[in-house]
């Protein structure tokens, strides 16, 4: 059931509710004119931005490759220079290896983010280098042996075996 309309006299002249009940005096049609030019407003902005994604669309070629990382080009500034700090490196902290490997490639992606358009990279790329540097430069044989070395990795990363953490 429907609710019960609101006589014609006791709407408020100059708005829509008016004019759409049959009210053609001056301050309603006006009513009318400012929502049908709103909404011709609304609907050019939605025409102009179709035609600006169509003609950004026509633009792009489907068979163009698609920027990558290119895991053969000679190291950038930002691998160098971690390659050169890992020559540096101290001792041999537990998985040394896997964390230099993970940090040149991290590196070679920051390099190449501007090359393959993926500036969004960046920001999370460099947190990661950064711990992984942290990681690796905290982190050696406390006791001169490997076992030393793998519970302060452990204690670097929050899970060591004795029940404080």
């Amino acid at each position: 059931m429907s609710r019960p309309r609101t006589p014609l006299e006791q709407l408020e002249h100059g708005t829509l509710a008016r004019y759409r009940r049959g009210c053609k005096c001056e301050p309603c049609r006006a009513a009318n004119r400012d929502r049908v030019r709103d909404h011709r407003a609304r609907a050019a902005a939605v025409d102009t931005e179709r035609e600006q994604v169509a003609s950004i669309a026509i633009n792009i070629d489907p068979d163009a490759p698609v920027p990558t990382i290119d895991m053969q080009a000679p190291a950038g500034r930002v691998e160098k220079a971690v390659r050169k700090d890992l020559k540096a490196l101290v001792g041999e902290p537990p998985w040394k290896r896997t964390a230099a490997a993970i940090l040149r490639l991290n590196a070679r992606v920051i390099d190449q983010a501007p090359t393959v358009d993926r500036l969004d990279l960046l920001s999370p790329m460099q947190l990661r280098a950064q711990e992984w540097m942290k990681l690796l430069r905290s982190v050696g044989p406390t006791d001169g042996t490997i076992a030393g070395g793998a519970e302060a990795l452990l204690d670097a990363l929050g899970a060591s075996g004795d029940g404080d953490h």
